[in-house]
């Protein structure tokens, strides 16, 4: 096994999943590869608070809220704390970069910061927010912003199994 891939992982992705929205399934990919030690995957502190209200849904309840927390205890998960040091570095970037919004900047300073205390790269920051994605290339950082897209190869034989198989009428809800 060669050394995993690093990718930091903004709120957007995980109510992808958990919302099972379209793009879940290029989600689950990437979990799968975490969990097969291919992939870790770095998150804010700030990220298990901001997936509890999922859009346009009530608020997870208290019962699903432990489903939460032992999600985010994986071993795959690496957490940056938002720190004192984190958020400065939130607010200088909004005030740099125009078109950043407030979440998108505490991602970013986390990505950033991890890249810092580690001394590791990331190969990508996921997201699917498309102002964030506007702004790739644009901010002080080389990993890529981009949607968690598998490898070419692998969405090839992905599509295939789906066409393979009967239409769902609908799919169900992740627990997770």
């Amino acid at each position: 096994m060669g050394k995993p891939k690093l990718y930091y992982w903004d709120s957007s992705v995980f109510i992808k999943f958990l919302n099972d929205e379209e793009g879940a399934d290029d989600v689950e990919y990437f979990l799968d590869e975490a969990d097969q030690g291919d992939v870790v995957l770095i998150v804010s502190s700030f990220t298990p608070v901001e997936v509890l209200k999922l859009k346009n849904q009530k608020p997870i309840t208290k019962a699903e809220q432990n489903k939460i927390r032992e999600f985010f205890e994986k071993d795959y998960f690496r957490f940056v704390d938002l720190t004192r040091r984190v958020g400065e570095s939130a607010q200088t970037l909004i005030w740099d970069y125009p078109g950043l919004w407030p979440k998108d900047a505490v991602h970013l300073a986390s990505a950033i910061q991890f890249e810092r205390i580690s001394g590791l790269h990331l190969d990508a920051i996921h997201s699917y927010d498309e102002h964030f994605l506007k702004l790739h290339g644009k901010l002080p950082t080389k990993a890529p912003i981009e949607k968690p897209l598998p490898p070419q190869g692998v969405m090839r034989k992905l599509l295939a199994q789906v066409e393979k198989r009967p239409k769902p009428k609908k799919r169900k809800k992740h627990s997770n």
